[in-house]
Formats: C-alpha cells, sequence, structure tokens
C-alpha cells in the first residue's frame, strides 16, 4: 500500500519505489502460528523513527476487533503481531511517528 500524506490514499503497489521511505506491511496466514490456522502481520520501518498504529481485524465468522498493536516499530527496525485464529481482513488505522522510548520496553 501507499499511502499520501493528508488525503491519505492507499493504493497497492508490488514493489516500492522508495524502499529508505516505504513502511512495509506483509499479512500471512502462517504454517508457524497455531499450526497454519493462525495469521500474522509484520510491519517493517525504515524511518528513524517508531510509529505505532491501530488495526481493525475481520474474522469470517463476521465479528471485528479494534485497537492498537501490541508494541509499536522500532525506527529502522520491525515488528509482528500475530492471532491465533483466521482474520479475512486487516486495516491499518493511525498511523502515527512515537518516540523510541514508547517501544524500547516491548519485547520483540
Amino acid at each position: 500500500m501507499r499511502f499520501v500524506a493528508e488525503g491519505i490514499e492507499e493504493e497497492y503497489v508490488e514493489a516500492a519505489e522508495h524502499p529508505d521511505r516505504t513502511l512495509t506491511l506483509t499479512f500471512e496466514q502462517a504454517a508457524d502460528v497455531e499450526g497454519g490456522y493462525g495469521m500474522r502481520l509484520t510491519a517493517t520501518n525504515p524511518f528513524a523513527r517508531a510509529v505505532r498504529f491501530n488495526v481493525l481485524t475481520l474474522e469470517p465468522s463476521g465479528r471485528s476487533q479494534y485497537g492498537p498493536i501490541n508494541c509499536g516499530v522500532p525506527a529502522h527496525g520491525s515488528r509482528q503481531q500475530k492471532w491465533l485464529f483466521p482474520v479475512w481482513q486487516a486495516v491499518i488505522a493511525k498511523l502515527t511517528f512515537v518516540s523510541d522510548e514508547s517501544v524500547a520496553a516491548c519485547a520483540p
């Protein structure tokens, strides 16, 4: 996805034009999460500041959940969020830069 500031236009892209300034998100049903039943969201942050965001998840049952990821994504690092059940869709919202200290206490 590519987000344009202020107007927040998003667009799916196969490859980042500018990887040095592109937050990369990978969402997959992973064989190593709950026996292939669970989901994993991996966020990779190329920026010099940590980022935090909320996730809206939609399950096949119709149930939805909304809230912040467990930990922010450190500067020049990555973080994973796992769900032990299938998630049909994950929507990212309220992406913001935060202090490095606010995510330093979280375990990877």
